[in-house]
């Protein structure tokens, strides 16, 4: 599969990710779709990980699994689409709007109810990256994490 660098959204450990489009039904959704990088840190055993793992959680503040693909050695998760992107981008650039205090307690408040339903599970899910980059910010800048 080829992807456009102009829709390259992010990039980490794991590889790059781009926006692109799923069915939903009859209707066309945006999708965040990571694409594992071969020559990276990451490889298949965290791939399948991913997979297995958040194929199985269910959380508002947990990005959702839409699906995933591997073919020819090349492999991809399909994450829903965070409109507002990382909270980084918030903290860290001039050019977007600020948080407010109401907003920055509804984030924070939003991660911690992630973290923890993830220390909840039977075994418990111990999450070692908590890092702005990695909180995600929907429309209405509600925070879900990965």
């Amino acid at each position: 599969m080829n992807f456009s660098d102009k829709q390259c959204i992010g990039e980490g450990g794991f590889g790059q990710v781009y926006r692109g489009w799923a069915f939903d039904g009859e209707d066309c959704v945006p999708v965040a779709i990571k694409k594992l990088n071969p020559k990276g840190f990451q490889g298949y055993p965290e791939w399948l990980t991913e997979v297995v793992l958040l194929s199985r959680l269910c959380h508002p503040n947990i990005v959702k699994l839409v699906g995933h693909c591997s073919e020819e050695q090349e492999y991809y998760l399909v994450y829903e689409y965070m409109s507002k992107g990382s909270l980084d981008n918030y903290l860290f650039c001039r050019d977007n709007e600020l948080l407010g205090w109401d907003r920055r307690i509804n984030i924070a408040l939003g991660v911690a109810c992630a973290l923890a339903f993830l220390h909840s599970q039977d075994p418990p899910v111990i999450y070692r990256d908590i890092k702005s980059s990695n909180v995600l910010l929907n429309s209405e800048f509600d925070a879900k994490t990965f």
